[in-house]
């Protein structure tokens, strides 16, 4: 994806650049977010001038984006998921998980239960992989975010980071 495409498809929307494009990776449309910088704190104005948001290292980042081989770390993502939801159902009560089957099995295994968490396959398969976001780092490393909601940790969800197209960090 060319810098000008980006300039052309991108809106400004609640102080952040979008646009929505296929990820071959994750198989999905995904939102894409560009962050605008703020040029006076005190003001709240921020940049304004494209150039400047859609940069050179931002669109690099993109097209990595769009590059991802998911043979590369799609392994590596589910034992690490799976790891955080494990961690996750044991040390959450959830007020949606049924009373009887926390009576049943325990509040652990019913989270495991209530969440189809019985394989890393089936964790992985509740992610919801929707939304990239960039910023005008300096490199040279090609720096950018995925987001994932997840229904067992709705209020945060999971961060995926990456780094010249390998995943380097969940948070």
């Amino acid at each position: 994806m060319t810098k000008e495409e980006i300039k052309a498809t991108a809106r400004n929307e609640e102080n952040i650049l979008t646009f929505s494009i296929y990820s071959k990776a994750f198989d999905k449309e995904m939102l894409q977010r560009i962050y605008i910088p703020t040029l006076n704190w005190q003001t709240g104005e921020q940049e304004q001038d494209l150039n400047k948001i859609v940069t050179n290292y931002v669109t690099d980042c993109i097209n990595n984006f769009l590059e991802l081989d998911k043979s590369k770390f799609i392994d590596k993502l589910k034992d690490e998921i799976y790891k955080i939801f494990e961690i996750v159902i044991e040390a959450t009560s959830y007020a949606q998980v049924p009373d009887e089957l926390i009576k049943k099995h325990g509040n652990t295994e019913a989270n495991r239960i209530f969440f189809n968490g019985m394989t890393k396959d089936s964790v992985f398969s509740t992610c919801n992989f929707y939304e990239a976001y960039y910023t005008q780092d300096s490199g040279p490393e090609l720096r950018f975010s995925v987001f994932v909601n997840i229904d067992w940790e709705s209020e945060h969800g999971l961060r995926l980071f990456f780094e010249n197209g390998h995943l380097v960090n969940i948070e």
